[in-house]
Order: structure tokens, then C-alpha cells, then sequence
């Protein structure tokens, strides 16, 4: 269905505000996302999702799967309280998985798994397709060692959809590309995602971290980043381990974080020069023990007066355990 039949079947339906909603939504964020591996059923369900209490039924049959580069039957959907019929147009489907694909540096489609994980990048990868697929969840070590400053439309992606950032550019010496822009509201992990990123030094501050639970080892010998991430919400993240390690550049303030959900924050600081007041910490930090070992081992600028009390008695019981233990040899 093209553009001018999508038009008279407005004119002609007269479309009920809610299903010109969900045409609306269905152009954005499905239309060209179709997935070989779901469903008539299962990509309703997800339809369904963005507009809640819509009071939606599938027409068509659930069981049906689409197929790439053929003519599907027609998914339909109408109100549960309405005769009114709306036909869905598929524009793209893409295959259950694929290789990426390659004209010399330039990536010229993005390769996946079966389970919607993409694919590393070669190391030598200079520019990508504007367009990242949807059912892809996971970017996991897409561009790890990476040789390439920047990479052409990379910050067009729409990473939205993405729970999984882990070791994305981890150890990519020399990206420093500006992905201000990229959406984070879904993401889970940020394990390694700059770690060994040494030239990394981008404003990410206006990412949305409320979801995130890993952020072990995010900067770990990203020696140049020294952005501001006091507005990040932390509430939800569970381990820092290493996280600002050998950061030899970072000492933005984080004075507004409140890691109430934290288990580690082992090496958080380890051999880095970040000296600044965590006192604000306090009120909330968990209760009960939680992992503080290194915390900041060779890092001499971070006093302990700058540090709230619970982290404070925490590494001074682990600083007598190791002092007895090294007293016992």
C-alpha cells in the first residue's frame, strides 16, 4: 500500500481517532521493522503496547508469520466495539538473522542473530545505514576495538529500543564520536561500554539511565572523559564496579547521584584522580553491607573525609582485614 492509497483509505474510513492512532504509530515504529521471527499475533501484542486501553482486536489470523520479499496476507486489526476494519501495510521484513554486508569500510547493512543481537562491526568500519532495526535489542560489542574516530550516521540511530550497550566501544581507542542524541530510556546495561574508550570525551549527560542496573567498568581507561553526569539517575543501578578506574581526567562532580540500589562499588575510583565530595551519598546508600573493596585503592587525591560515612567504615573494616592478612605473612 502506497502513500495515496494509505490517503484514500483515511478519506474513506473516515478513521476512528484511535485507530488513526495506531496507523500513526504503525507507520513510525512498525511499518518498516516487520521481523520474519514474530507473529501476526505476536507483532499485534506489541502494537497493542503503545496504545494501552485501546480496546484493539486482530483480524487477521494469529498464527501467520511474514516472509521477506513476498506478498503477505493482509494484517488487519478494528476496534473490539466496531465493525470499522483497519488494513495494516507491511513495508519492510526482514529476515530471521543476517550477515552484515560491506563495501569496503562502509557497513551497507547492519548484520543480527536470530535472537536480535547485532553483529560486530569490523574494526575498520567507517560508516553505517542511517537506520538501526527495531526488533534489534542489543548493540554488545559492536564496535569493540574499533579503529575509527568517528563513524558516519552513527548518531542518527535510533537506540530506543535497546536494553544491551555492553563493551559497544569498548577499547575503540580512538572514538570520540558525538552520540548525545542516542535514546537510553530501555537500557539495562552499560557494562564496559567505554571501557579502554581513551579518547572518548562526548557530552552524554541528557541520557536517560533510569533503567540501567550495570554500570561496572562503563569508564574503565577511558583516560580523556570528563563529562558531567551529576543529572544521571542512578536509583536503579545495582554494581559500579570499576567504573571510573584509571579515568585519569574524570573529577566531575556526582554529588546529586542517589545509588540506593548499589551491591558493589568495588575499584569504583581505583588508580583515577577524582577528588570530589560524596558525602551526599548518605542518605542513600542501602543498609547492611554492600562491596567497597578498592574503592579507591591508588588514588591519593579522594580523602576520606569526602566520603559518607557507611562507604567510610566499610573500607576501613576491608582495609584491617587486608593489613591482617598481610600481617599473618
Amino acid at each position: 500500500m502506497n502513500n495515496d492509497e494509505e490517503k484514500k483509505l483515511k478519506e474513506e474510513q473516515k478513521l476512528d481517532p484511535v485507530l488513526q492512532e495506531v496507523l500513526d504509530i504503525w507507520n513510525k515504529d512498525f511499518k518498516n521493522d516487520i521481523w520474519e521471527k514474530w507473529s501476526y499475533g505476536e507483532i499485534f501484542e506489541k502494537l497493542k503496547s503503545k496504545i494501552p486501553d485501546s480496546k484493539l482486536e486482530l483480524v487477521s489470523k494469529p498464527d501467520i508469520k511474514p516472509t521477506p520479499d513476498s506478498t503477505n496476507p493482509p494484517f488487519v486489526i478494528k476496534l473490539n466495539n466496531s465493525n470499522q476494519k483497519l488494513e495494516l501495510p507491511f513495508g519492510k521484513v526482514w529476515p530471521i538473522s543476517s550477515e552484515t554486508k560491506y563495501n569496503g569500510n562502509e557497513a551497507t547493512s547492519i548484520g543480527y542473530t536470530e535472537d536480535g543481537k547485532i553483529k560486530r562491526f569490523k574494526e575498520s568500519t567507517n560508516k553505517v545505514p542511517e537506520h538501526l532495526p527495531k526488533f534489534i535489542y542489543s548493540l554488545e560489542s559492536a564496535f569493540e576495538n574499533s579503529t575509527q574516530k568517528e563513524i558516519e550516521n552513527l548518531d542518527k540511530w535510533d537506540t530506543s529500543n535497546i536494553s544491551y550497550f555492553t563493551a559497544v566501544f569498548s577499547d575503540a581507542k580512538k572514538f570520540n564520536h558525538d552520540i548525545s542524541r542516542w535514546k537510553t530510556d530501555s537500557a539495562l546495561s552499560m557494562f564496559n561500554m567505554f571501557s579502554g574508550a581513551e579518547d572518548f570525551n562526548q557530552d552524554i549527560s541528557k541520557w536517560n539511565t533510569s533503567n540501567v542496573t550495570e554500570m561496572d567498568g562503563m569508564f574503565w581507561d577511558a583516560t580523556n572523559f570528563n563529562q558531567d553526569l551529576n543529572s544521571w539517575n542512578v536509583e536503579k543501578v545495582t554494581s559500579m564496579i570499576n567504573m571510573f578506574s584509571n579515568t585519569k581526567k574524570f573529577n566531575s562532580n556526582l554529588d546529586n547521584w542517589k545509588p540506593k540500589s548499589i551491591r558493589s562499588v568495588n575499584g569504583m575510583f581505583a588508580n583515577s584522580n577524582f577528588n570530589k565530595p560524596l558525602l551526599s551519598w548518605e542518605s542513600h546508600l542501602p543498609t547492611g553491607y554492600f562491596n567497597v573493596d578498592q574503592f579507591k585503592n591508588g588514588n591519593n587525591k579522594l580523602e576520606d573525609n569526602n566520603l559518607p560515612e557507611k562507604i567510610l567504615k566499610l573500607l576501613n573494616e576491608y582495609r584491617e582485614k587486608v593489613k591482617a592478612s598481610n600481617d599473618r605473612k
